[in-house]
């Protein structure tokens, strides 16, 4: 691989068994505009489809562009297919991104409601659980900080490696 390659980041690695695997790191001779257009041509091609439409609205919050994050995230909500089971894991992380933009402009509010939204779907994830209580002890609100703790290690459980 050529000098291009950031190698100070993590690499993402898949392993495809029999000693084959696949690294991926980024190209830092490409500017990260060029994956937003592929991923806006992708959205115009499969408008029904929420991944794409996630990893759209992800390339908005990873360029801290808030506004545009937010509202391409609630176009996610909006969709039919969000909340199917096979997009359900695009539901709660698009929460999860919503209540952490909320939380990165300082609207504790906004990011509580997002991370209850979240729970109404699924309360066996940890990351709401934080998310709330970190708000709450920021806040000097120390025992919902406690409870929302042992609430979170009540109902949930490590749902990948």
């Amino acid at each position: 691989m050529g000098s291009n390659y950031d190698r100070t980041t993590p690499e993402k690695r898949i392993d495809f068994g029999e000693k084959i695997y696949l690294h991926h790191y980024q190209d830092l001779k490409k500017d990260r505009k060029s994956y937003l257009d592929l991923l806006k041509i992708s959205v115009e091609e499969n408008p029904e489809n929420p991944h794409v439409h996630h990893l759209y609205a992800r390339e908005f919050y990873l360029q801290r562009d808030y506004v545009t994050s937010r509202r391409e995230f609630i176009k996610i909500l909006r969709l039919d297919q969000t909340f199917d089971e096979r997009f359900s894991l695009v539901a709660r992380d698009t929460y999860l991104m919503l209540a952490s933009r909320a939380l990165q402009l300082g609207e504790a509010e906004e990011s509580l409601y997002w991370c209850n939204q979240f729970l109404h779907l699924d309360n066996t994830y940890r990351e709401p659980y934080l998310i709330i209580a970190d708000i709450y002890n920021q806040n000097g609100y120390y025992q919902q900080a406690k409870n929302t703790l042992v609430d979170m290690y009540k109902k949930t459980y490590r749902h990948y490696d």
